[in-house]
């Protein structure tokens, strides 16, 4: 039996560029739609904030995956935002 063959995903717009940008860097393809939804519900330079954050922590502080982190440092940006409103 042959692999189907994938269709390549085109970012149309910037928050579907981040999204492909994260997933990459995360080695995260598969979770693609995920980091989709979270570029066009949030503001982007604060998930690219977060993004840069997370890719800064060196690689052996990671204890579970970038992704955790990534999700993580993003609930407690929304947290700490959110408040000062």
């Amino acid at each position: 039996m042959t692999k189907p063959q994938l269709t390549p995903f085109i970012p149309k717009t910037a928050a579907d560029s981040l999204a492909l940008e994260i997933a990459q860097a995360f080695n995260d393809e598969k979770h693609l739609s995920t980091y989709r939804k979270v570029c066009l519900r949030r503001n982007l330079s604060a998930v690219y904030k977060v993004y840069r954050e997370t890719m800064s922590i060196p690689p052996h502080r990671i204890k579970k995956s970038r992704r955790a982190i990534f999700f993580f440092l993003l609930r407690a940006y929304d947290r700490n935002h959110t408040s000062r409103r």
